[in-house]
């Protein structure tokens, strides 16, 4: 079984699904409000115990933040406390955990999804080896890339969700973390597939 999460400035979705080769299906979603929890890990133990199920039973964990991601830890951008993949495994003897910036999963998932998961805003001219991004229009604007090796893999550029304000008199642009709070867990399952969990 794999859990994953998208740990929000506001609400956090935790899932469990089950393995399966090109998108793991989900057994079971719930919604927190972030704030209500010291940390990530009180709010993965409420979740797994409401649904009668053991930790030692995760194979894997992969958790999206909202937040700057630097050696698996993330540091959230409106929450005061840190998403540590170690202190996770430490504290809940999950296999593996990894941690990625929110966007960074937006961009992993975006292969996966369905015709009717998608809506055409403007129809473009598809390159087969062409770049894509991903804005997440939330409170901020995040943003996130990947780019196409072959036509049937791809390689996500890690970076933050980012808002940039531009300072005119000083001819120079400052990036703030921004907060998307939006976007649906099940598009983290595509972040376990492609470590190879």
């Amino acid at each position: 079984m794999l859990l994953a999460g998208d740990i929000g400035g506001t609400k956090t979705l935790l899932g469990l699904f089950t393995p399966k080769p090109d998108r793991p299906s989900a057994i079971d979603v719930g919604e927190f409000v972030t704030l209500d929890y010291q940390g990530l890990e009180p709010m993965i133990e409420a979740f797994l115990e409401s649904r009668d199920v053991e930790p030692r039973h995760i194979e894997a964990a992969c958790f999206g933040v909202a937040g700057a991601v630097t050696d698996q830890i993330a540091r959230m951008t409106n929450v005061p406390w840190l998403v540590d993949a170690t202190a996770i495994d430490e504290r809940l003897k999950f296999r593996r955990t990894h941690v990625l910036n929110d966007l960074e999963t937006l961009a992993y998932g975006v292969t996966v999804l369905e015709a009717d998961e998608l809506t055409m805003l403007q129809r473009g001219v598809p390159h087969a080896n062409g770049n894509a991004a991903v804005i997440a229009a939330g409170p901020g604007l995040g943003k996130g890339s990947f780019s196409m090796s072959t036509a049937d893999s791809f390689r996500v550029l890690r970076k933050e969700g980012m808002r940039t304000l531009r300072h005119e008199r000083r001819g120079r642009s400052t990036c703030c973390a921004s907060s998307p709070e939006s976007m649906a867990a099940s598009v983290m399952r595509r972040s376990c597939r492609a470590r190879g969990w």
